[in-house]
């Protein structure tokens, strides 16, 4: 129980480092999707 306890907390850990090291960047695609419609238009066709 322990054991699987730790591998969240490394799990989570994990996530956040991730998530701190590719936010600018999405922020900054984020950005540019709103500045360029048919980015944007182009963009979510592919979702």
């Amino acid at each position: 129980m322990f054991k699987l306890n730790l591998e969240g907390i490394y799990n989570f850990l994990d996530w956040r480092n991730y998530a701190q090291t590719f936010a600018p960047q999405i922020k900054v695609i984020h950005q540019k999707l709103h500045q360029d419609q048919h980015l944007k238009e182009k963009y979510l066709g592919w979702l």
